[in-house]
């Protein structure tokens, strides 16, 4: 009887430690704590419970997982071309290493809890962030001085905005998008689901955030239940009127408020920008460093510079970029054409998944993440991958 008992209480709390794990990654991913990564720690911490509630060191992969694994693996052989022309490939092997890493911990976590029970966390830590983000709308309003979001007693690992821009909440993450990545798969939960509170709820945030992203995002998703989803006249009535509450509730604010009109109106101009800059070009957002692959000799078109090494190979060979570009042309240049045809198949797999599993909202948003921002393979990518993949054992 006390073995049953023990055995289901360490159950409980390798369930929520993973949980924990999960729903904090977004955020935590961008500190360390005396040089090493939080995330990684509490990685670690998540491997011993696992150890000690399995009583081995096997990982326990099951097979929809595969697809996932072998493109992971796949990326990093890939990314040894990066040791042969980068003089500098320190940060080439870290991050080689911490892919493989990664996907570990992530398929633990996984495997110890399901999206029912991850999703009372995430809703939980969602509101805490959106809390936050209303303290940072209001001090922005009334002219004072506006909190950042950082955590102040951990070393920041990533860039941060260095204000709100005068517009921008970005809630508790280095950048607005980050936190409209961040609600726009407990968004659409609740929205499938059809828990409209939660839907409202999230959804105004995500507006909020000013996110051209989480807003471009959040409207397809809804347009697909409304026209493509099998959810029924009743739920598809109630979307569209609360598309139209919101259309109203926005024109009544760019009425009542000077300071949120200001901000509505520049969140309308940066969705225009997402597509046409000023000069009727098309943006960085959506071409990315698609030029610069053209630079590079057959062979590096072909296997890539290596995971998260554009800009570290371009400053060796005279250019100042930054390491960001959407996912499919960050891809094609860190991993090649032969990468990208890697990249290309794991996304038709994983929407079969999607198909399988009934969750096709969050392979729509997965696809439009990816079009538009360098998620591949960090905790935002997994973060959205986890609603695709547990889905079905929700259900169950």
């Amino acid at each position: 009887m006390n073995d049953a008992v023990n055995k289901k209480n360490k159950c409980l709390f390798i369930e929520k430690y993973s949980n924990i794990f999960l729903v904090t990654g977004p955020i935590l991913t961008a500190y360390s704590f005396g040089g090493v990564s939080i995330t990684f720690l509490m990685g670690i911490i998540l491997f011993f419970l696992n150890f000690l509630y399995r009583k081995s060191m096997k990982l326990y992969i099951k097979t929809e997982y595969l697809p996932l694994i072998i493109y992971v693996l796949l990326t990093c052989l890939l990314s040894f071309n990066g040791l042969l022309v980068l003089d500098n490939t320190k940060n080439l092997v870290n991050a080689i290493i911490g892919q493989i890493i990664n996907i570990m911990f992530f398929l633990i976590a996984w495997d110890n809890t399901e999206l029912k029970s991850i999703i009372k966390y995430a809703d939980a830590v969602g509101g805490i962030c959106c809390i936050f983000a209303i303290i940072q709308l209001v001090m922005l309003l009334v002219g004072k001085e506006v909190p950042i979001g950082k955590i102040p007693f951990l070393k920041l690992e990533t860039t941060w905005i260095p204000e709100i821009w005068g517009f921008r909440i970005n809630s508790v993450f280095s950048e607005p998008s980050y936190f409209a990545i961040f609600l726009l798969p407990i968004f659409t939960y609740h929205l499938i689901k059809h828990e409209w509170r939660k839907t409202v709820f999230f959804g105004m945030f995500v507006l909020l955030s000013s996110s051209s992203l989480g807003i471009i995002s959040m409207t397809v998703i809804l347009l697909e239940q409304v026209t493509v989803a099998s959810i029924g006249i009743k739920n598809k009535s109630k979307i569209i009127l609360g598309i139209i509450s919101i259309v109203i509730g926005l024109g009544i604010i760019l009425n009542s408020s000077t300071g949120l009109g200001k901000m509505l109106n520049r969140t309308i101009e940066k969705i225009e920008e997402v597509f046409y800059e000023p000069k009727g070009e098309n943006t960085m957002r959506l071409k990315g460093y698609i030029e610069f692959y053209e630079l590079l000799p057959m062979k590096e078109k072909l296997l890539g510079v290596g995971i998260s090494q554009l800009r570290n190979y371009y400053l060796e060979h005279g250019y100042d970029l930054s390491n960001y570009s959407n996912s499919f042309v960050l891809t094609l240049i860190n991993s090649g054409a032969v990468g990208f045809t890697i990249l290309i198949i794991y996304l038709i797999s994983l929407l079969m998944r999607a198909f399988k599993n009934n969750a096709i909202p969050f392979f729509i948003l997965m696809f439009l993440v990816l079009l538009t921002d360098s998620i591949l393979i960090g905790y935002r990518f997994y973060w959205i991958c986890m609603y695709i993949y547990l889905k079905k054992k929700e259900e169950n």
